[in-house]
């Protein structure tokens, strides 16, 4: 009698733990899915060349200013913008004096810091305002200046262009500013390894004492 009690209370308390309901298989991880390539194109084949289109250089106009000066012209209408270069030759750094290399450079730096009666602020301003780029440059056989504009105030580009040309101010102010600058650059050329190598390639094939090298 006294075991069956035992039994009985044993299963009453193993009742609830009987009871819980077994836990639910684990589903199986999902199938990798399978990328659709039908809308790529396959790069593997090269695609066929299509018609090669006509090029048609353009034709320059030859026409010759009353100063002499020769114009070259090419239209080209697809935008309303004027692209202009001014080349002087002779003008480069190969004509720079004994003793004073660097002469033909600094000139041209100084050329649009002040000219016309008018700043080298007052000058850039009127650059923006009129949709402008300028700029001054040289090589060793002539001096360039170049320009972009809009069409529309292409008169107005003109007349500035000519007076950074033929008006310049060299304020001193502005002639030791540029100087001071370039002081610096040269002083900063020594850890350019391009610059040095450049420098020495033409003393290399010019000779160093060359206007060239």
């Amino acid at each position: 009698m006294r075991i069956a009690k035992l039994v009985s209370i044993f299963l009453l308390a193993a009742s609830p733990a009987l009871a819980q309901p077994a836990k639910p298989a684990q589903a199986p991880p999902p199938a990798p899915s399978v990328f659709d390539k039908s809308g790529i194109s396959d790069w593997t084949t090269p695609p066929r060349p299509t018609k090669e289109p006509k090029f048609k250089p353009p034709v320059a106009k030859r026409l010759k200013l009353k100063n002499g000066m020769a114009l070259l012209v090419v239209e080209n209408h697809m935008l309303p913008i004027v692209s202009m270069m001014i080349v002087v030759p002779g003008a480069g750094s190969s004509t720079d004096p004994k003793g004073k290399g660097g002469l033909a450079s600094f000139t041209a730096d100084l050329l649009d810091e002040g000219a016309g009666g008018m700043t080298a602020i007052g000058i850039a301003e009127e650059t923006d305002r009129l949709g402008a780029g300028i700029s001054v440059g040289i090589d060793a056989d002539a001096a360039y200046v170049s320009a972009n504009t809009l069409a529309k105030t292409l008169d107005q580009t003109t007349d500035l262009v000519a007076k950074v040309m033929t008006q310049p101010a060299f304020e001193d102010k502005e002639v030791e500013r540029v100087k001071g600058d370039r002081m610096t650059a040269l002083e900063l050329r020594r850890d350019r390894p391009r610059e040095v190598v450049s420098i020495m390639l033409n003393g290399a094939i010019f000779g160093m004492n060359s206007a060239y090298g």
